[in-house]
């Protein structure tokens, strides 16, 4: 059973509003530490759902039943950055089984924003002094009772996540506990991961093959030039980690680091032959051929590892178990990550610096390999895009790849021909195959979903014309609906307000429309400076001339002073980024 639940904590009052869509029962706790204990007593066993659940409800949760006061612990999050667990071991008795829907640095509010919602915050002050009146603890209710709405929304949209974690737990026999974990712990226990104190970050490893090197030498010197098994301070490391290598590899701009490699013809647009070259399953197979597993890995950990990294493989033909092979693909790539987080039970610097390391030599053997039979277009960690002179050099490249593949051990796959594409850098871009399939990598060009839904008609104006010549205007003017040109933006805790027409604003979001001249104003994020003019900066790609409108857009109209030339220039100075206009 799921249990969707929100606090609101002052300094002399709380409540909370638990929702179960199960039962389609609502329980509405003011003030009332007995009433929230008998619930979770009731229901302990069972899930409980939030927005930062895993950061702070259930520690207000946690406190209450502790007969700690929630604004304390409030305080202790919220004034003072702490973490809720470091406020009171009392609160370890408190079991509660939690999974948390946090997307990124995304607040609550820029996700309803983007999906056109009401984004009107409480006029309550969560800095009150007092007892609440029984008006204000009503409108709390109701803002409250918004957010575990939302929440609930929030959770249809993201139901895979949940559900491949909950695959994993049934999977490998896991308790339900478990779902608590964030993907990473999760992953950590599947591993079977033992702690062990790795101080070698550094002692890297460098597979023979990497010898048949020879035009890009310079580059692996860099890479060994770090190679030792001195120990380093955090401030030495820091350092080592700041380094990057850039350099021209067959006549692209790339840059060599402790991340991966990246490498692009900027503002590019081509049409002809292209393939992209994947690399399948680089850093899993990595891990396996070369055993870079993180040494807390146990051996039956390593097992479960490698059959995941070969099911998910295999299981691409059975599209009914993509449950299961999402699962396996979440164990293998996250696996990496893991080996670099000190506080994760894989923590194991020194095989992740192997991994991405080896990967990116490796790659650049095989640019080096097919630099005199295609123009390199694109490099990046886990593949190549290169333009072919022409169809017969197919095969040339096919039999390079092969010879590559025996000498790493990894696999690679050619996708359908690219016939056309367009590309910002490395990581925006968009082409289309010879099937007249479209693939598109970032936030300019990418198909936007109700999550991230920022600047829609620009998207869709920049994808229309890439795809199919069709004129931004011609997209921007057809557009009908307002919420379509929805630009939203955060105030970050830098600023304490914001400033437009004269009016000032502490919301945290804001949805702004472009207007025309004589409607509207400039948007300002304005900080409060003791003895002086506040200072106050134009928020960052807003138009000049805007309205806020953070009501339902479900029942707004279209506005017939909006700036739609603004837009249209937005659209072509995106163009302009991709080398196409």
């Amino acid at each position: 059973m799921l249990h969707f639940i929100d606090f609101e904590t002052f300094r002399y009052d709380w409540l909370c509003v638990i929702a179960n869509p199960i039962t389609q029962t609502e329980t509405v706790i003011v003030n009332d530490p007995d009433k929230l204990r008998k619930y979770w007593e009731k229901f302990k066993s069972e899930i409980f759902i939030g927005y930062n659940i895993r950061e702070y409800d259930q520690w207000i949760f946690k406190g209450i039943l502790a007969n700690f006061n929630p604004f304390d612990i409030n305080e202790h999050i919220i004034t003072k950055n702490l973490k809720g667990y470091q406020f009171s071991n009392t609160l370890r008795e408190y079991p509660l089984i939690i999974y948390d829907l946090i997307q990124l640095n995304t607040s609550l509010k820029q996700l309803e924003a983007m999906q056109g919602h009401s984004i009107y915050e409480s006029s309550v002050d969560f800095r009150l002094n007092r007892k609440l009146t029984p008006e204000e603890i009503e409108e709390t209710i109701k803002y409250c009772r918004n957010d575990v709405q939302e929440a609930m929304d929030l959770f249809v949209q993201l139901k895979a996540d949940f559900d491949v974690q909950m695959e994993l737990i049934n999977e490998f026999k896991l308790p339900l506990s478990y779902i608590s974990k964030t993907q990473s712990q999760l992953v950590a226990e599947i591993m079977g991961a033992e702690r062990k104190d790795c101080k070698d970050e550094f002692n890297l490893n460098f597979p023979d093959y990497l010898n048949l090197i020879k035009k890009y030498t310079s580059i692996v010197d860099w890479f060994k030039k770090f190679k030792t098994d001195r120990q380093f301070t955090d401030d030495e490391k820091k350092e080592i980690y700041s380094q990057k290598l850039d350099i021209n590899v067959a006549g692209c701009p790339h840059t060599f680091a402790w991340g991966g490699l990246h490498g692009a013809l900027l503002k590019y647009y081509g049409t002809g032959y292209y393939l992209h070259i994947d690399v399948s399953q680089y850093y899993p197979s990595l891990t396996v051929k070369r055993d870079y597993f993180s040494r807390a890995t146990s051996e039956e950990g390593k097992k479960r590892y490698d059959m995941m990294r070969l099911e998910s493989i295999r299981l691409k033909k059975f599209p009914e178990l993509k449950l299961k092979r999402a699962g396996y693909k979440l164990c293998n790539n996250k696996a990496y990550g893991c080996m670099k987080d000190q506080y994760n039970a894989l923590y194991d610097p020194l095989m992740a610096n192997n991994i991405c390391v080896t990967g990116q030599l490796s790659l650049l053997l095989l640019i080096e390999m097919l630099e005199p039979y295609v123009q390199l277009i694109q490099s990046n960690t886990d593949g190549l895009i290169v333009k072919l002179p022409d169809l017969d050099t197919y095969d040339v490249v096919d039999d390079i790849c092969y010879q590559w593949e025996q000498l790493t051990g990894v696999t690679l796959a050619f996708d359908p021909i690219i016939t056309k594409i367009y590309q910002k850098d490395v990581n925006n871009y968009l082409f289309i195959n010879e099937f007249g399939d479209v693939e598109a990598k970032g936030a300019y060009v990418k198909e936007l979903s109700k999550l991230d839904y920022d600047l829609p008609v620009v998207n869709k104006a920049v994808r229309e014309y890439m795809i199919h010549g069709t004129p931004p205007e011609d997209t921007v003017n057809a557009a009908k609906d307002l919420i379509e040109f929805q630009k939203v933006v955060k105030l970050t805790s830098k600023y304490d307000y914001i400033r437009h027409i004269g009016n000032t604003y502490t919301n945290k979001c804001y949805r702004v429309f472009a207007v025309t001249e004589g409607y509207g104003g400039t948007l300002y994020k304005c900080k409060l400076v003791n003895g002086a003019p506040d200072k106050c900066d134009k928020v960052a790609n807003t138009p000049e001339r805007c309205v806020i409108g953070n009501g339902d857009m479900s029942k707004q109209v279209m506005i017939d002073y909006l700036d739609r030339q603004w837009y249209i220039d937005l659209a072509y100075e995106r163009l302009r980024q991709f080398g196409g206009n």
